[in-house]
């Protein structure tokens, strides 16, 4: 199965933690997409979520990675399908060739009039975007999203964790 990552696990390390034998296929340029911070996250902050535009001038980036069909539901359970995110099944182009991949996307019951990550999480989403050598203004472009210190002294320390993890990954 092909999924479609435009959020925190863009970065391969972020998702093989979660998928151990995922395999990063590619990257693609999403047109009528718009990266947005809008979903309420279970935790009190915003994550992302990828607006279907339908408008050209509208560009969001994503990665493309091949999943074991039976380790999806790992995906699924960290995702919170049914609990704010859907998967929606689309094909995308990559080299030039349709490809079936599913995504996550936000239940509108569960989007943000005014959003706000925590700093570790657009963070996440930043590493992400740099290591697959985005456009740099659309790195920039996640980099002035507003976001907010995470109360949850532990959660917060162990992201860091994370972060420092996905810095030194190749």
């Amino acid at each position: 199965m092909h999924y479609l990552a435009y959020g925190s696990n863009l970065h391969p390390l972020r998702l093989a933690l979660r998928v151990p034998n995922c395999r990063l296929v590619g990257t693609v340029q999403l047109e009528g997409c718009r990266l947005a911070f809008r979903k309420r996250g279970s935790d009190g902050s915003s994550k992302c979520n990828l607006d279907l535009t339908g408008n050209p001038a509208d560009v969001a980036h994503a990665a493309i990675y091949e999943l074991p069909e039976d380790e999806v539901h790992h995906l699924d359970l960290a995702e919170g399908l049914g609990a704010g995110y859907y998967k929606e099944h689309m094909t995308i182009t990559l080299d030039g060739r349709p490809l079936p991949v599913f995504v996550y996307l936000a239940s509108p019951s569960h989007l943000l009039a005014s959003p706000e990550p925590y700093h570790w999480y657009k963070a996440i989403v930043l590493a992400g975007a740099r290591m697959h050598r985005f456009p740099a203004e659309y790195v920039r472009q996640i980099a002035a999203v507003a976001s907010k210190a995470d109360p949850d002294d532990a959660r917060r320390l162990e992201m860091e964790e994370l972060l420092a993890r996905l810095g030194d990954y190749p």
